[in-house]
Order: C-alpha cells, then structure tokens, then sequence
C-alpha cells in the first residue's frame, strides 16, 4: 500500500534536536532501532551515545565511530539523512565513558594529553622551562606532541607490537583526538586480537 512504502521510506528530520538515541530511538524510519542491526559478534561502546554526539563540528557523520558495527543498507540509510548540528557535548561524553574506567593517574594522563595540555620538551622550551627541547629518549631534534605518542622509534615500536598489520597506517596517521575516540569505539579494528587492550591503557 501507499502507506507502507512512504513510512519505510521515511526518516527523522533531525534539527539539531539533543535528545534522539543513536542506537535505541527509531530515527531512522521503519527499520526500527538501529541497536537491532549491529553486525554479529561487534560490541557496542557507546550506547548511550545521541544522534548529535555522532557529528563532527562541519556537519558530517563521524562514519568511523559506527560504520564498522552496521551492514551496509543501514549506513546507506544513515546517508541520506541530513546529520543534525554538532554538539560539543559529544567530545565530554565520549571521552568521559572512555575515562571513567581508568586509575586517577591514568584518567589525568589521558585527559592532559586529549588536550595537549602535555609539558613536552617543545613546550618547557616556549615557556622557557628549559633550554633542550630535544627528544629525551631517541634524541630527536624535536619532542613534540606528535613524536611522543607516535614518531618516537620507542613508542612506535611499542604500537606497532600491538595493532594490527593491515591498521598501522590509518593508526598513526588520525589527527589525535579521532584517535582518543578510536581506541576506545573501534579497538577491535586496530588492535590485535591477543592484545589485553584494556590492561594497555590502565584498566
């Protein structure tokens, strides 16, 4: 009937509406909740997450924060949807869920480095806390925000024993704090099966 084929063909107008579920709220018209299309054998992170906390601040859908959970009519789905308008809420939740699971010291640790509010040796070096801004364990010219959790041979090495082959590349070349979110949401794409990835970050 008429009927049915313009409500399985109809979604949400999202607005920049705060209180839409990603995963539990029927927003997506008659496939129903999007929580009872998640590919077998994924583990859902961010239940809670809203429609909005999915959004990045120019208005397009952060596809690497679901589309590796859903088949691919969903995320067609998901498309042709005009994504609502950032949050900045998004950035707290997500990185709150992610910390609230980790010892003091390392909840601090990740915070401080979420916000690249890290003493690097590039850092006491413009606050004239020292006059060496060299890297203190591979002696490279710079230690930077980027060297220490990635360019340094030793952490390199160090990530490089834990993700996977095919995932090094798009691991270490995500801006820092799409990775934050990554190694909490997508975990499973990038590190090793054998990896205890919570006993890694603090857990």
């Amino acid at each position: 009937m008429v009927w049915d084929d313009l409500v399985a063909n109809t979604s949400w107008q999202l607005g920049n509406r705060k209180e839409v579920k990603f995963w539990y709220d029927n927003w997506l018209g008659a496939i129903g909740p999007i929580v009872d299309h998640i590919l077998p054998e994924k583990q859902l992170m961010t239940a809670g997450a809203l429609v909005s906390y999915m959004v990045d601040e120019y208005g397009q859908w952060l596809w690497g924060l679901f589309e590796d959970l859903l088949p691919y009519e969903i995320l067609l789905r998901i498309a042709v949807v005009k994504a609502p308008a950032y949050d900045m809420a998004c950035e707290a939740y997500l990185i709150s869920d992610f910390l609230i699971q980790r010892p003091p010291r390392v909840k601090t640790f990740l915070w401080l480095a979420y916000l690249a509010k890290l003493l690097t040796n590039e850092e006491r070096f413009y606050k004239h806390l020292t006059s060496d801004c060299h890297c203190s364990v591979c002696g490279a010219k710079m230690e930077n925000f980027d060297h220490v959790f990635h360019m340094c041979p030793t952490t390199y090495t160090l990530w490089s024993s834990l993700v996977r082959p095919e995932s090094v590349f798009d691991f270490f070349s995500m801006p820092f704090k799409d990775w934050v979110f990554a190694i909490h949401t997508q975990s499973r794409k990038f590190v090793s099966d054998h990896v205890a990835w919570d006993y890694c970050l603090g857990a």
